[in-house]
């Protein structure tokens, strides 16, 4: 357990056939900043049992504003405290909770059914800190039938526990979230790139387009790499990509782990490119993941990743589709609100961060290659190696690297209403 962050130590029973989660455990909460109140999200069809400490004097669940609008069926879990702890206090207590899910959100991305497990934070099933605090985890995970294959963005292995079969999930990286995935039968596609790239999937016939899937994250994760200058043991603990039996909902990454909805060999020929480009967002948010994701400062983490795709795509296929691609996003992003204090919420939020944001990093990247050619990769390296997460400090580093004017330009950028005549 890491004392900077939080730790959850959960022992968990799903049902996929009547749909229901069961958890019991344990929570060593690090405090962030002073405070009376904790505060977590958890799923509304949850209901809490059981939650006691020694410094934990009562609790509610309160329907409230969620601010990151893919989560819009969690309720706020409020623990009060006895007596009010200070930044890096740790405040321990153990929880009870169950519920049956089904299939949950408008997007299918999360669900308990006999045929499909997806479990993460679109609808948390596990107490998730608020405030994008990050933390550290060990799952003990029984599944009933106990023949059910499971996959996860932690690190898996199987065993027993008090004479059950269960699986053992843990991650000692601070993360922010927990992906749970299982089914009947789970396959999986590893050959030919040097057990790096693994891809999962759940009906056979999905075989021939899991090594194609495989093939080009291998060549996606070589291409950042390089273009990052980070070492390959950014990836030590390898990518794992699943093939969700799902049509909807499309795809998020989280450290190690790609979840993708279903794609047949036959669409995959006929869209190369268009998966290609959503595969290189996907895969370069293994670099670009750090901001906070429930406001604006999130232009950090999709816009950059969608920029970073789109570099891929002119690198692969030509200056030609590059631009044809520019050209479609001048079109989206056309009267839509600055990205500086964005609500995350507002209805133009995808438009602004994926499509007036990378406009803006194209633009910033003309200007300083006009200047020095290799000063934009050069500066992309560095807001990684310093782990930016603020707009601030990524102005900040600008400053550094290329002067005043160029960050004073950005700032503007990133306030203006409307996309003037230059993008």
């Amino acid at each position: 357990m890491s004392s900077e962050h939080t730790f959850l130590q959960l022992n968990v029973k799903l049902d996929p056939l009547t749909g229901k989660l069961s958890v019991t455990g344990n929570i060593d909460f690090h405090v962030n900043c002073d405070a009376s109140t904790l505060e977590f999200w958890l799923h509304r069809d949850l209901k809490i049992t059981e939650l006691c400490g020694a410094n934990i004097d009562s609790y509610v669940c309160e329907n409230g504003e969620v601010t990151m609008p893919w989560m819009t069926e969690a309720v706020a879990l409020k623990i009060k405290l006895k007596h009010p702890v200070s930044q890096d206090d740790q405040v321990s207590f153990s929880i009870n909770y169950s519920g049956c899910l089904g299939i949950i959100t408008e997007w299918e991305t999360n669900r308990l059914t006999p045929e499909w497990v997806e479990l993460g934070l679109y609808a948390p099933w596990f107490p998730l800190p608020t405030g994008n605090a990050l933390f550290t985890y060990e799952l003990v995970i029984s599944v009933s039938p106990a023949s059910y294959d499971l996959v996860s963005s932690g690190t898996v292995t199987k065993g027993t526990a008090d004479g059950r079969a269960c699986w053992f999930v843990r991650s000692v990286q601070p993360v922010s979230d927990i992906v749970l995935l299982a089914a009947p039968q789970i396959f999986s596609s590893s050959a030919g790139s040097a057990g790096r790239t693994e891809v999962f999937y759940t009906d056979r016939n999905h075989e021939p387009v899991a090594g194609i899937i495989r093939d080009t994250a291998d060549k996606l994760a070589d291409y950042f790499i390089g273009q990052y200058q980070c070492q390959e043991s950014e990836m030590d603990s390898g990518l794992r990509i699943m093939l969700a039996p799902r049509s909807e909902g499309g795809g998020y990454v989280r450290p190690g782990m790609m979840v993708l909805s279903e794609i047949s060999e036959a669409d995959y020929c006929q869209k190369e490119q268009y998966y290609f480009h959503w595969f290189a967002h996907e895969i370069a948010h293994l670099w670009w993941y750090r901001a906070p994701t429930d406001c604006w400062e999130d232009w950090l983490n999709e816009s950059f990743a969608e920029y970073a795709a789109l570099m891929a795509m002119r690198d692969f296929y030509g200056a030609d589709v590059f631009e044809s691609i520019l050209a479609q996003k001048r079109g989206k992003a056309a009267n839509t609100p600055g990205i500086l204090g964005l609500d995350r919420n507002n209805e133009a939020a995808y438009q602004v961060l994926y499509h007036k944001g990378p406009l803006v990093l194209y633009e910033l990247e003309t200007r300083m290659e006009h200047h020095r050619e290799g000063s934009f990769a050069s500066f992309l390296q560095a807001a990684l190696k310093d782990q930016i997460v603020s707009t601030a400090q990524l102005l900040d580093l600008l400053t550094d690297m290329a002067g005043r004017e160029d960050a004073q330009w950005l700032e503007s950028k990133l306030g203006a209403k409307t996309l003037g005549d230059e993008f």
